[in-house]
């Protein structure tokens, strides 16, 4: 692995990240491999005084996964992040966001992401990356592009 890290000397926070895979990674024995040249990176930009949040992922990988190859090229840009409030007000917007007409019966196809961020905003995930979501997931609601 090859990789750079840029911080804002003024802030102490991290602005951009990226690097590259500079021999094949191998998963367990057999389970998956990320093949060498493959790359990833984000960059963040100062949304309030003290939060830094995503503006643009790309990640361009290659590999296998058991026996079938796979190759992963996205492109994200973040923008019009928005303050919601606490988790107790976040809630309601990201029910409201997502399309919930009445608050107890969900859209189908986002029942398991509200699942998740109830979660998330009661503090009830053991997950520590999920941690992290919990400080955005209540304060700033993102919309995001992606290029697939």
């Amino acid at each position: 692995m090859l990789g750079f890290v840029w911080i804002d000397e003024g802030a102490g926070e991290l602005a951009r990240i990226e690097g590259e895979v500079t021999e094949d990674i191998s998963v367990g024995v057999f389970f998956g491999k990320i093949y060498k040249g493959s790359h990833f990176m984000q960059e963040r930009y100062e949304f309030l005084l003290g939060l830094w949040l995503a503006s643009f992922s790309q990640y361009d990988l290659a590999g296998r996964k058991l026996f079938s190859g796979f190759s992963v090229h996205e492109h994200t840009f973040y923008s019009n992040y928005r303050y919601i409030g606490p988790p107790k007000d976040a809630l309601a917007t990201i029910r409201q966001t997502l399309g919930y007409v009445e608050l107890d019966k969900p859209r189908p196809e986002f029942g398991r992401l509200l699942t998740i961020v109830e979660k998330l905003l009661h503090g009830n995930f053991q997950s520590p990356c999920h941690f992290l979501c919990v400080s955005i997931a209540g304060t700033i609601l993102p919309s995001s592009t992606r290029e697939i």
